[in-house]
């Protein structure tokens, strides 16, 4: 049960807490450079290894596209 609970809810929650703040913070300081692209292209060329990011970002976005037809029927 320790380990359900540590690995379902526990770790999850902290990964995105760590990924939210560290993207949250890139994009205000981005937008305080007045940046003036797309936030997300915007936050992504400021990061090292940016095409890496993106790529998964893509990933991501397929894969949650795809999933939404056969939940859908």
């Amino acid at each position: 049960m320790r380990e359900f609970l540590t690995v379902v809810l526990l770790l999850p929650t902290l990964i995105s807490f760590f990924w939210f703040s560290v993207l949250g913070a890139t994009t205000m300081d981005v937008q305080i450079k007045g940046v003036d692209l797309t936030p997300l292209f915007a936050v992504f060329h400021e990061l090292p290894m940016s095409m890496l990011l993106f790529d998964i970002a893509i990933f991501f976005i397929t894969s949650a596209d795809s999933a939404t037809f056969p939940i859908g029927m």
